[in-house]
């Protein structure tokens, strides 16, 4: 079961549909809510076993191995080679070991839009990274199934993130949860070294006297996102200012 929720359905579906791993396409243009929805699709069916039967009345022995040719997940920013028109009957290439960059996204679900729109715009990311030695993969406490621990798995990847991106709003400073566990626990692992914490201004919030104040901030002069006169210059100007980091990371480690 894959539940796609097309428009907003209220509070009462909303918990149901937060509770499952589910394909949200409310705001999404065609051309993007098509992208979304193959995507999605393309994750749920690489879970299935590669033994599955071959499709009834098929006369080829070929077998559904869990890799459709749909395009990449916003929420998965992997490389993967462009598919070919000879690509469904030839072999594929030899898989080229590459350093995988894990990016954490920390926001306020009331900023999840926000988070959406960056993922799309990190997908320039991952498309400049296939002539590099290196692939994005980010991930977001939206991946989590029902029935998996959520602090636990939320610590797991927060303490294996090479990037950390804090969604700043003053909803983001006012959670406890982003605030004083996420938050903090991005911060220290700062200044160990072991990761590069982001702090992106989405909206107008108080944070400058915070322990984040002296990081570096995006977009450019930390001026948030919805006060641009074009939303798109903003975002492009944030995944620019994590491709740097990204690029400063790779050159210390």
């Amino acid at each position: 079961m894959l539940p796609i929720c097309v428009r907003e359905c209220g509070n009462q579906f909303r918990l149901q549909l937060d509770s499952l791993l589910h394909i949200d396409l409310t705001g999404e243009d065609k051309p993007g809510a098509l992208a979304i929805l193959l995507a999605g699709i393309k994750d749920e069916s690489i879970k299935l076993p590669e033994d599955e039967p071959s499709f009834p009345g098929s006369t080829s022995n070929q077998t559904v191995t869990g890799e459709p040719p749909f395009p990449q997940t916003a929420h998965t920013f992997s490389q993967r080679h462009p598919i070919g028109k000879d690509d469904l009957t030839t072999p594929s290439a030899p898989v080229i070991p590459r350093q995988s960059i894990e990016v954490f996204f920390s926001y306020s679900h009331k900023d999840k839009k926000y988070r959406h729109e960056l993922e799309n715009y990190l997908i320039h990311l991952r498309r400049h990274s296939s002539a590099r030695a290196w692939q994005i993969k980010a991930w977001h406490d939206g991946e989590i199934r029902a029935g998996i621990d959520y602090a636990k798995e939320i610590l797991k990847h927060l303490s294996e993130a090479h990037i950390i991106l804090l969604l700043i709003s003053q909803d983001f400073i006012a959670s406890d949860y982003c605030f004083n566990i996420e938050m903090m626990k991005a911060l220290e692992r700062h200044d160990k070294g072991e990761a590069r914490v982001i702090p992106i201004i989405f909206r107008e919030a108080m944070w400058q006297s915070t322990p984040i104040g002296i990081l570096q901030a995006l977009p450019a002069g930390a001026k948030p996102v919805n006060l641009w006169d074009k939303r798109e210059k903003a975002l492009m100007n944030v995944a620019e200012g994590i491709e740097k980091e990204i690029k400063k990371l790779l050159n210390t480690s």
